[in-house]
Parts: C-alpha cells; structure tokens; sequence
C-alpha cells in the first residue's frame, strides 16, 4: 500500500509540475509582477489537481 501511495504521489507531483510550467511558458510574469501572483498561481494549479 505504501509503494502504491508513494507512486501516486510521484505521479501527482510530476502533473503539477507539468501543469506550472506549462502555465508559466504561457503566461510568464511581467517585469515588477509580485512573487505573490506568482505563489498564488501555483496553489491554485496543486489545489485544483488536489481536488480533480
């Protein structure tokens, strides 16, 4: 069971990671754009993948 988890987990991880960058070669952040805009994109990308 913990072998099936930790590859769910691997795999979840590497979605998201997908997922911001994919985001981020999208829409890279403007010059004088706040980390914070930043941060919040990537909570929204892992909550949502979370939550799907």
């Amino acid at each position: 069971m913990k072998r099936e988890n930790d590859r769910r987990g691997d795999r979840l991880s590497s979605q998201i990671y997908e997922e911001v960058v994919r985001y981020f070669k999208r829409s890279p952040p403007k010059e004088g754009e706040s980390q914070e805009n930043s941060k919040a994109v990537v909570t929204v990308i892992i909550f949502r993948r979370l939550i799907y």
